[in-house]
């Protein structure tokens, strides 16, 4: 399925509008909400879902946004192409007030995302992917600022870049099932999918996530991360699968292509 320029344009415009709607409630005292799993919900997740899901209805896909219903297994086993969103991807972030939130759009064809778009509403940074485009990055104030990534070379140095979550961390030594001998380890964390973005554009070189994380939280990124040779695996090292009947995410190791599983 290839990706046409109206894709493009109708996720950089819905990132766009939705950042400057997270941005105004960001700005004030928001109310935080506890959703029943014990994450927190603000005004601003729910205001950048909404608005996302109004300007991607036009193409005529199912949307699943985290902040909207999530339709019966039996019915969304039967989609064939669908939207995937995070509409405010970190809110815990959000709430701390420390700026490493984004949104995630992906677009997914036979249980794979085949389209992904993350921004960061704080800078305009946008990055969206596809087989078919290469990456791209750019501001959305600015849609001609847009330029298209290189294939980033293997990296020959022994030094092994790890990033990790700011809230969910998971420490280097616990990392199972990738070859670190020889490798100089340098550690960073960083909150929300920005870090896919780190990976993508080869400022880090592996994110471990042990716990929690769902299909919304990964799908985006796991575009970037595949257009530029890397991938999300599971710890058996099997690539991430979409639109499962629990939307929970496994234990993963998102990595750029310098790695091997063992």
């Amino acid at each position: 399925m290839l990706i046409s320029s109206l894709i493009i344009d109708k996720t950089v415009e819905a990132a766009r509008v939705a950042s400057l709607q997270i941005m105004r409630v960001y700005a004030e005292d928001f109310e935080v909400i506890k959703k029943q799993d014990g994450s927190p919900v603000t005004k601003a997740d729910q205001l950048s879902s909404k608005s996302i899901t109004e300007i991607l209805s036009i193409f005529g896909y199912p949307i699943l946004s985290e902040e909207g219903d999530l339709p019966l297994y039996s019915v969304r086993k039967n989609w064939t192409t669908y939207w995937l969103i995070d509409p405010l991807d970190g809110t815990k972030e959000f709430v701390k007030k420390n700026d490493e939130f984004c949104i995630n759009i992906a677009l997914i064809h036979n249980n794979q995302p085949i389209y992904g778009l993350i921004c960061s509403p704080v800078t305009g940074h946008t990055v969206y992917a596809a087989s078919d485009l290469g990456l791209w990055q750019g501001n959305f104030h600015n849609p001609s600022s847009f330029e298209k990534h290189p294939i980033i070379e293997l990296d020959k140095t022994p030094l092994v870049r790890l990033v990790g979550s700011r809230s969910h961390g998971a420490l280097e030594s616990e990392i199972p099932t990738l070859d670190l001998k020889n490798k100089v380890i340098s550690f960073h964390q960083k909150g929300s999918a920005l870090k896919f973005i780190d990976l993508a554009l080869g400022e880090a070189d592996v994110y471990y996530r042990k716990g929690p994380t769902m299909e919304w939280d990964t799908a985006a990124g796991h575009v970037l991360l595949q257009v530029m040779k890397g991938d999300i695996v599971n710890t058996q090292g099997k690539t991430l699968v979409y639109n499962k009947e629990n939307l929970l995410n496994p234990d993963f190791i998102a990595k750029t292509r310098i790695f091997t599983l063992v």
